[in-house]
């Protein structure tokens, strides 16, 4: 299901015991709808002591070069993107529709080739879906709730 650099970031983040949750294209698909999407979302708690730790996954993940710093992870309605689609990984700070706080107290955790992975729960994602408004997040929230139907 995830390209091997995916594999590798989800590691990082789960070694280093990073705040994330998994949202978009990727999460949709562990909810039961696979769509293509260009890149790996991930939704961080932006917690100083949770950006600190981000910020040496980056470093290990060899994205030192773009030289971030933790101010850039404190803004507000921000999408960090790293790479090139197909391989991009979007980190986004803040989503409007639920807290990062609620929607990691109802995350579900899904182990996929040794890897537990914080995922988005399926109502939180139709929340989050829903307030973003794009044509594409409308579609996704259809499917959504006919599978909870």
């Amino acid at each position: 299901m995830f390209p091997d650099d995916f594999k590798e970031w989800l590691k990082l983040l789960q070694e280093k015991k990073i705040e994330y949750l998994l949202v978009g294209g990727y999460a949709l698909a562990f909810h039961g709808f696979p769509r293509n999407t260009g890149d790996i979302d991930i939704w961080i708690n932006r917690r100083s002591d949770n950006i600190a730790l981000i910020l040496e996954a980056l470093s290990d993940f060899g994205f030192s070069s773009f030289n971030l710093t933790g101010d850039d992870f404190l803004k507000t309605d921000s999408v960090i993107e790293l790479g090139i689609a197909p391989l991009r990984i979007d980190i986004i700070t803040d989503i409007d529709g639920v807290s990062f706080e609620e929607a990691f107290t109802r995350r579900d955790v899904f182990t996929f080739e040794g890897l537990s992975i914080n995922l988005i729960s399926r109502e939180d994602l139709i929340k989050i879906k829903t307030a973003s408004g794009r044509d594409i997040d409308r579609a996704d929230v259809k499917k959504l709730t006919y599978k909870l139907s």
